[in-house]
Protein backbone atom coordinates (compact mmCIF):
# COMPACT_ATOMS: atom_id res chain seq x y z
CA UNK A 1 0.00 0.00 0.00
CA UNK A 2 2.81 2.40 0.80
CA UNK A 3 4.22 1.99 -2.70
CA UNK A 4 0.87 2.82 -4.27
CA UNK A 5 0.28 5.72 -1.89
CA UNK A 6 3.68 7.24 -2.66
CA UNK A 7 3.15 6.84 -6.39
CA UNK A 8 -0.37 8.28 -6.21
CA UNK A 9 0.88 11.28 -4.24
CA UNK A 10 3.57 12.07 -6.78
CA UNK A 11 1.67 11.22 -9.97
CA UNK A 12 -1.83 9.75 -9.57
CA UNK A 13 -2.11 8.87 -13.26
CA UNK A 14 1.03 6.73 -13.14
CA UNK A 15 0.28 4.91 -9.86
CA UNK A 16 0.47 1.16 -10.28
CA UNK A 17 -2.85 -0.23 -9.04
CA UNK A 18 -1.44 -3.76 -9.07
CA UNK A 19 -0.13 -3.00 -5.53
CA UNK A 20 -3.73 -2.58 -4.39
CA UNK A 21 -4.90 -5.67 -6.24
CA UNK A 22 -2.18 -7.72 -4.53
CA UNK A 23 -3.12 -6.25 -1.14
CA UNK A 24 -6.74 -7.29 -1.64
CA UNK A 25 -5.76 -10.84 -2.62
CA UNK A 26 -3.42 -11.17 0.38
CA UNK A 27 -5.96 -9.72 2.82
CA UNK A 28 -8.81 -11.86 1.53
CA UNK A 29 -6.64 -14.98 1.63
CA UNK A 30 -5.56 -14.21 5.19
CA UNK A 31 -9.12 -13.48 6.28
CA UNK A 32 -10.33 -16.74 4.70
CA UNK A 33 -7.89 -18.53 7.01
CA UNK A 34 -8.62 -16.41 10.09
CA UNK A 35 -11.15 -13.58 9.96
CA UNK A 36 -10.11 -12.29 13.38
CA UNK A 37 -7.13 -10.27 12.14
CA UNK A 38 -7.79 -6.54 12.71
CA UNK A 39 -4.73 -5.51 10.70
CA UNK A 40 -6.02 -7.31 7.61
CA UNK A 41 -9.47 -5.74 8.00
CA UNK A 42 -7.83 -2.33 8.38
CA UNK A 43 -5.60 -2.81 5.34
CA UNK A 44 -8.55 -3.96 3.24
CA UNK A 45 -10.53 -0.91 4.37
CA UNK A 46 -7.70 1.42 3.41
CA UNK A 47 -7.55 -0.09 -0.09
CA UNK A 48 -11.22 0.80 -0.56
CA UNK A 49 -10.52 4.47 0.23
CA UNK A 50 -8.00 5.15 -2.54
CA UNK A 51 -9.15 7.11 -5.58
CA UNK A 52 -9.39 4.18 -7.98
CA UNK A 53 -12.29 2.26 -9.44
CA UNK A 54 -12.06 0.12 -6.28
CA UNK A 55 -13.12 3.06 -4.10
CA UNK A 56 -16.04 2.06 -1.92
CA UNK A 57 -16.39 4.02 1.32
CA UNK A 58 -19.25 1.84 2.60
CA UNK A 59 -17.11 -1.25 2.23
CA UNK A 60 -14.17 0.55 3.88
CA UNK A 61 -16.33 1.56 6.85
CA UNK A 62 -17.49 -2.06 7.17
CA UNK A 63 -13.89 -3.28 7.23
CA UNK A 64 -12.91 -0.68 9.85
CA UNK A 65 -15.93 -1.59 11.99
CA UNK A 66 -14.87 -5.23 11.91
CA UNK A 67 -11.29 -4.30 12.84
CA UNK A 68 -12.53 -2.20 15.76
CA UNK A 69 -14.74 -5.02 17.01
CA UNK A 70 -11.61 -7.15 17.18
CA UNK A 71 -9.25 -4.48 18.52
CA UNK A 72 -11.13 -1.44 19.88
CA UNK A 73 -7.96 0.34 21.03
CA UNK A 74 -6.22 0.31 17.64
CA UNK A 75 -5.37 3.94 17.00
CA UNK A 76 -4.65 3.47 13.30
CA UNK A 77 -8.05 1.93 12.69
CA UNK A 78 -9.69 4.81 14.56
CA UNK A 79 -7.71 7.19 12.35
CA UNK A 80 -8.61 5.40 9.12
CA UNK A 81 -12.30 5.26 10.12
CA UNK A 82 -12.31 8.94 11.06
CA UNK A 83 -10.53 9.98 7.89
CA UNK A 84 -12.97 7.99 5.77
CA UNK A 85 -15.98 9.48 7.54
CA UNK A 86 -14.47 12.95 7.06
CA UNK A 87 -14.06 12.28 3.33
CA UNK A 88 -17.74 11.41 2.99
CA UNK A 89 -18.80 14.50 4.94
CA UNK A 90 -19.80 12.92 8.24
CA UNK A 91 -17.82 15.33 10.41
CA UNK A 92 -19.61 14.52 13.66
CA UNK A 93 -18.80 10.80 13.55
CA UNK A 94 -15.37 11.52 12.06
CA UNK A 95 -14.45 13.70 15.02
CA UNK A 96 -15.33 10.93 17.50
CA UNK A 97 -12.99 8.46 15.79
CA UNK A 98 -10.28 11.04 15.15
CA UNK A 99 -10.29 12.19 18.79
CA UNK A 100 -9.87 8.55 19.81
CA UNK A 101 -6.99 8.23 17.37
CA UNK A 102 -5.40 11.41 18.75
CA UNK A 103 -5.56 10.00 22.29
CA UNK A 104 -4.13 6.65 21.22
CA UNK A 105 -1.51 8.05 18.78
CA UNK A 106 -0.74 11.65 19.80
CA UNK A 107 2.30 11.81 17.50
CA UNK A 108 0.38 10.95 14.33
CA UNK A 109 0.39 14.26 12.47
CA UNK A 110 -2.32 13.46 9.94
CA UNK A 111 -4.92 12.93 12.64
CA UNK A 112 -4.65 16.63 13.50
CA UNK A 113 -5.16 17.64 9.87
CA UNK A 114 -8.31 15.55 9.52
CA UNK A 115 -9.56 16.80 12.89
CA UNK A 116 -8.96 20.38 11.80
CA UNK A 117 -10.93 20.08 8.58
CA UNK A 118 -13.73 18.23 10.36
CA UNK A 119 -13.95 20.96 12.99
CA UNK A 120 -13.83 23.61 10.26
CA UNK A 121 -16.78 22.00 8.51
CA UNK A 122 -18.74 22.31 11.76
CA UNK A 123 -17.78 25.98 12.13
CA UNK A 124 -15.47 25.33 15.09
CA UNK A 125 -12.71 27.55 13.77
CA UNK A 126 -10.52 27.77 16.88
CA UNK A 127 -10.37 23.99 17.16
CA UNK A 128 -9.51 23.83 13.46
CA UNK A 129 -6.69 26.36 13.96
CA UNK A 130 -5.37 24.52 17.03
CA UNK A 131 -5.29 21.18 15.22
CA UNK A 132 -3.63 22.53 12.07
CA UNK A 133 -1.05 24.27 14.24
CA UNK A 134 -0.34 21.01 16.03
CA UNK A 135 0.01 19.25 12.66
CA UNK A 136 2.68 21.79 11.69
CA UNK A 137 4.47 21.41 15.04
CA UNK A 138 4.69 17.64 14.56
CA UNK A 139 5.49 17.77 10.85
CA UNK A 140 7.09 21.18 10.11
CA UNK A 141 8.58 19.99 6.80
CA UNK A 142 5.41 18.36 5.52
CA UNK A 143 4.92 18.47 1.78
CA UNK A 144 1.74 20.47 2.38
CA UNK A 145 3.14 22.76 5.10
CA UNK A 146 2.81 25.90 3.00
CA UNK A 147 -0.85 25.20 2.18
CA UNK A 148 -1.58 24.30 5.81
CA UNK A 149 0.04 27.56 7.00
CA UNK A 150 -2.17 29.47 4.57
CA UNK A 151 -5.22 27.60 5.85
CA UNK A 152 -4.30 28.58 9.43
CA UNK A 153 -4.01 32.24 8.38
CA UNK A 154 -7.33 32.08 6.52
CA UNK A 155 -9.05 30.47 9.51
CA UNK A 156 -7.60 33.07 11.87
CA UNK A 157 -8.97 35.83 9.62
CA UNK A 158 -12.37 34.13 9.50
CA UNK A 159 -12.38 33.78 13.28
CA UNK A 160 -11.42 37.42 13.75
CA UNK A 161 -14.18 38.56 11.35
CA UNK A 162 -16.72 36.30 13.09
CA UNK A 163 -15.90 37.65 16.55
CA UNK A 164 -17.98 40.70 17.47
CA UNK A 165 -15.81 43.77 18.03
CA UNK A 166 -16.63 45.95 21.07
Amino acid sequence: LASYQNQATLNPAAADRSHLDRAIVICEKGLSINDKQPTLWDTLGVVYTFDTDLKNYDRAVGCFNRALQLHPENGMVHFHMGATLAKIGNAERAIDYLENARKLLPGLADVYKFLAYSYRSKGQLQLAIDNLSQYLRIKPNAIDAQRISKDVSDLQAQLKNATPQS
